[in-house]
């Protein structure tokens, strides 16, 4: 997968993590049987695509692995939920966070586990957990992609400078496509309003400065002189259910 950024990816409306040209989709629903998976792509400007395949599945995995979050800036703490689905207590848990060999284990008798893993560089990990019950050994992977903030902090500037640069230009149609359909209804009458007075406002804004981020939230915030005064702006970036982050916020 060659995509420009800020690119959306879904499985079956399960949102995929992208990465480095592969993309990932935890826990999406299948039934025993013949299951048709659709993909869609969907680009910044609203453009999709999608690819349908069919697999076949002999029915529901004895455990589930989930992880929470599947995906956020580095370090990044992540919760793996281990659910047995046959009944049987669990008599022991293993897990090899990424793919390393390094497995760590621990000992319960009830039918779920909860594993605490911290991954300190960017990169997707396949993280894989193996369950021990009455029955055997049974094994599931979670994919976690750890995010480099300096590289959503790129991506913020450029949604912000770029809401911006269309405002400048008087293209409010332009500049609302930036925004989340909830900031378009709320900035759209704003925008009107101060659509002859952007440049000047504009320039009065600091750089887009990071405050947080977590998987699916990014808190930046703005400096502007106001009646003699410097006031802070924060600015809320989310990412919707097509994977495609957008201004919510300002």
């Amino acid at each position: 997968l060659l995509a420009p950024i800020n690119t959306g990816l879904t499985v079956n409306g399960v949102v995929a993590n992208v990465d480095n040209g592969k993309f990932y989709a935890n826990n999406v629903p299948l039934q025993p049987g013949a299951n048709t998976l659709t993909v869609t792509y969907t680009t910044a400007d609203g453009t999709t695509a999608t690819q349908t395949i069919t697999v076949n599945s002999t029915g529901t995995s004895p455990i589930q692995v989930s992880a929470e979050p599947s995906q956020g800036v580095a370090p990044l703490a992540v919760s793996l939920a281990v659910q047995s689905q046959t009944g049987n207590p669990i008599l022991s848990v293993s897990v090899d966070p990424g793919g390393s060999g390094s497995v760590g284990a621990i000992t319960t008798s009830g039918s779920s586990a909860t594993i605490q893993l911290t991954y300190p560089s960017p990169g997707t990990y396949l993280a894989k957990v193996t369950v021990t019950d009455s029955l055997g050994a049974h094994s599931q992977t979670a994919a976690i992609t750890v995010l480099d903030p300096v590289q959503m902090d790129t991506l913020f500037n450029n949604l912000w400078t770029n809401m911006n640069n269309a405002l400048i230009a008087g293209d409010k149609a332009k500049a609302l496509t930036y925004l989340n359909t909830t900031a378009q209804t709320k900035y759209g009458p704003v925008f009107d309003v101060l659509l002859p007075f952007m440049p000047e406002i504009v320039a009065s804004y600091s750089p887009l400065t990071r405050a947080s981020l977590s998987s699916s939230i990014g808190e930046y915030a703005v400096r502007r002189l106001d009646g003699g005064v410097y006031r802070i702006f924060l600015i809320y970036f989310l990412q919707d259910t097509r994977g495609i982050w957008q201004i919510d916020e300002m």
